[in-house]
């Protein structure tokens, strides 16, 4: 069992296969003896959320949006060029999005056991680096943002990294091409974080699955979770 708590976080593009793998290592620590839970922790806007309906169009049906949506991306960029409202926009995402992560996840790590996260703060950094349309340099931007502070490092990070067109056809669930090309590089940025691993999702789900359970159990012997 534990002795610990642990923070395993999964990041990537959408159809790298992030929640598979998150919750098939979460049964494999549990089958080992391992006591681990899997939680999904995704930014959802609820402070924001006025505004964005308002920004999209109240009445904005989801096809005539999806068809706008280079449109809308261009006004979003544009709004966010005013530092005032560049800044009033992270800080209030932020200040929204760490209250649900206390809820999803702070709150589990008291629990003796090992947190895997599905999706976490680099996930909504990304995000907003496209809206920003800054890249690496937006994701700079927000890394110096004193809220980023309240979100505690993964003990272990796993970059899922698959190309964009095959991520693409994993997916098939309407979500754009370009959305995932824009994301895919600047997910790559994190792998000079401490206990990041960049895993080659690219290849098949059980080598995949093997090497991010070698990495963990690896781990967890060198913190004396489990014996050598």
């Amino acid at each position: 069992m534990a002795r610990q708590s642990l923070f395993i976080c999964f990041i990537g593009i959408d159809g790298s296969g992030k929640s598979s793998q998150a919750q098939l290592l979460q049964k494999h620590l549990n089958a080992s003896g391992i006591a681990a839970v899997y939680t999904w922790s995704r930014w959802e806007p609820y402070l924001l959320k006025p505004f964005i309906r308002r920004f999209k169009g109240l009445r904005t049906t989801p096809e005539a949006m999806a068809s706008n949506i280079p449109n809308l991306q261009k006004k979003k960029r544009r709004l966010l060029r005013n530092p005032i409202v560049l800044w009033l926009w992270l800080n209030i995402a932020l200040f929204d999005y760490y209250f649900q992560a206390k809820r999803r996840v702070f709150g589990l790590m008291n629990k003796n056991t090992i947190v895997i996260c599905d999706r976490y703060l680099f996930d909504f950094m990304v995000d907003q680096a496209v809206n920003m349309g800054k890249k690496a340099e937006g994701l700079k931007h927000i890394f110096r943002l004193v809220l980023t502070r309240l979100f505690p490092l993964p003990d272990l990070l796993f970059i899922l990294d698959v190309e964009p067109e095959k991520g693409y056809q994993r997916k098939q669930d309407g979500t754009r091409l370009e959305y995932l090309m824009e994301r895919h590089e600047l997910y790559r940025y994190y792998r000079h974080l401490p206990n990041a691993t960049l895993i080659d999702a690219n290849n098949s789900f059980d080598m995949v699955a093997h090497q991010i359970t070698k990495r963990t159990m690896t781990f967890l012997k060198e913190q004396g979770i489990i014996n050598g």
